[in-house]
C-alpha cells in the first residue's frame, strides 16, 4: 500500500465520521469560487463529494471538469457514473455517447453504456453493448 493510502486509512480509523471530508469540500468550494478553476482542485472536490454521497455537488464539480477538459472521455464517464448512481440513466447515456466518440475502444465505457441502457429500460440496446465486449 502506498504511503498516502496508509495515511488516509489512519485518518479514517481515528475519525470514523470523516469530518475532514466536509472541511476539504468547503475549502475546495471556496477556493474554486475565489480562483480560476483547476483540474486538480475539481477532481479533489468531486471525490470529496462522492465520498460524502453529495450527488449534486459532485455533479457540479464534474460538469466544470467537462468544460475544462472536453477531450477527456473519462471525465464524461465519471459524470455518467454519478448520474447512474442518482438513477438518471438518460442523462448518463448522452454523456456516454460523447465519451464513446472520444474513446470508442474503451471497455469501461461500453460497460457503463450497457448499464445505462438497461437502467433506461432498453434491454435490447443493453444486450448489444454486452455482446460487444
Amino acid at each position: 500500500m502506498t504511503p498516502i493510502f496508509e495515511k488516509i486509512a489512519r485518518i479514517n480509523q481515528y475519525d470514523p465520521r470523516q469530518d475532514y471530508l466536509q472541511q476539504v469540500k468547503q475549502t475546495l468550494q471556496y477556493r474554486s469560487a475565489q480562483e480560476e478553476a483547476s483540474r486538480d482542485r475539481l477532481y479533489s472536490l468531486a471525490l470529496a463529494c462522492v465520498l460524502q454521497q453529495d450527488v449534486e455537488n459532485a455533479i457540479l464539480a464534474l460538469k466544470q471538469l467537462v468544460e475544462l477538459d472536453p477531450g477527456n472521455a473519462y471525465v464524461y464517464a465519471y459524470l455518467s457514473f454519478i448520474y447512474l448512481y442518482d438513477w438518471r440513466p438518460h442523462a448518463a447515456q448522452v454523456l456516454l455517447e460523447t465519451a464513446r466518440q472520444l474513446n470508442p475502444d474503451s471497455l469501461e465505457l461500453k460497460q457503463l453504456s450497457a448499464i445505462a441502457a438497461l437502467m433506461g429500460g432498453n434491454p435490447i440496446k443493453a444486450w448489444n453493448y454486452f455482446r460487444s465486449f
